[in-house]
Order: structure tokens, then C-alpha cells, then sequence
């Protein structure tokens, strides 16, 4: 096998996230198959299984994922964004206190605040937070595709957003996680 001492220090960059991501999805590996978006009832029984901490990482790592493929406008219009106040929270708890900064404003941008759990009421408020704009796309949803939808929606929040999920995207989010689960693992692992 390779000698990682001998490769250059970008992929061994590379090889550390990889490993730290790894490590950080293990604890919620079996949460993300048996999850399912906009079952209200199924999810309240998962996550009263779930240790807090398990239900934190379950929703930041959610909305890591979805701002960092699409920013805060996809994380609310997609079912992921049932998950928004406990991603605020996990970060909060895992002292993450500057992704936490960037949710708060992020949220307090948001019309309505608990962010809703309810896929249909986010999107119809971020519908109306995209009417506010000079260059709204005024979506015509006789023709109109699901993607079509979210991508106008998308671009009418955007500019909400963008400058908060451009600091976002410099954060490592990743090696915070790694330190609190191997201070804790009794939280994560039973």
C-alpha cells in the first residue's frame, strides 16, 4: 500500500476530510437510511431514539450538506429544512459558535421563525420572500416543473443568502464534530 507520508500535503488534506467526514457520518449511518422527509409521525418516533447529540449531528450534517450543494435557499425549500432548528441548536451545542452566528442571521432573514417543519409552509414563504425583489421571476405553475419551481425560488431568495453561505462554505465544520464525538462517544454510540 501507499506510504501517506510520502504523498503531497494537498492529498494528504484530501485523505484527512475524507477520514473525518467518515468518522462523523458513522454515528448517524443507520438515522440517514431509516429517515424519512415529511413523515411527521415516523420521524417523531426516530428521534425519540436518538440521543440528543445523535438528533443534533443528524441536522447539522443535513444542512451541511444541502447549503454546501445548494445554499440556504435549497436547505429551506427541501425537506431538509424540517431539520433547521435542530441544525441551530446542534451547532450551538457542539460549540460551533460561528456556524451558529451564520444560522441565526440566516433564520432571522426567514419570514417566520420557528423555521417551519411543514415542507409546503417554507416553500410558500420563501415564495413570498422572493415577491419583495425588483427582478422576482414570477413563477407560471401551469408549465411549470418541480425543478423549475425550485430553481425560481431558488433565485428569487438567493441574494438573501448567498454572502452568509460564501462564510459558511470557509467554515471546517467537520473537525469540531470529530472532537466532541471522541470527547463523547457514550452520546453517539450505545
Amino acid at each position: 500500500p501507499p506510504n501517506l507520508m510520502d504523498a503531497p500535503a494537498e492529498d494528504q488534506e484530501e485523505d484527512d476530510y475524507d477520514l473525518c467526514q467518515e468518522f462523523v457520518w458513522h454515528p448517524i449511518q443507520k438515522i440517514a437510511e431509516a429517515w424519512e422527509w415529511d413523515a411527521p409521525t415516523k420521524t417523531k418516533r426516530l428521534s425519540q431514539r436518538l440521543t440528543q447529540e445523535q438528533m443534533f449531528l443528524w441536522a447539522v450534517l443535513t444542512a451541511h450538506g444541502e447549503i454546501l450543494n445548494g445554499g440556504f435557499s435549497q436547505f429551506f425549500f427541501n425537506a431538509s429544512g424540517e431539520l433547521a432548528e435542530e441544525a441551530f441548536e446542534g451547532f450551538k451545542h457542539f460549540g460551533m459558535r460561528e456556524c451558529a452566528e451564520i444560522f441565526d442571521v440566516a433564520y432571522a432573514m426567514f419570514p417566520k421563525r420557528p423555521i417551519p417543519k411543514r415542507q409546503n409552509t417554507r416553500i410558500g414563504l420563501l415564495e413570498k420572500m422572493g415577491e419583495r425583489m425588483d427582478d422576482f421571476i414570477v413563477p407560471d405553475l401551469n408549465i411549470q416543473t418541480d425543478l423549475q419551481h425550485f430553481s425560481a425560488v431558488c433565485q428569487n431568495t438567493l441574494r438573501y443568502w448567498r454572502p452568509l453561505g460564501e462564510r459558511y462554505w470557509l467554515i471546517d465544520v467537520y473537525n469540531p464534530l470529530v472532537d466532541f464525538i471522541t470527547a463523547h462517544p457514550d452520546r453517539f454510540f450505545s
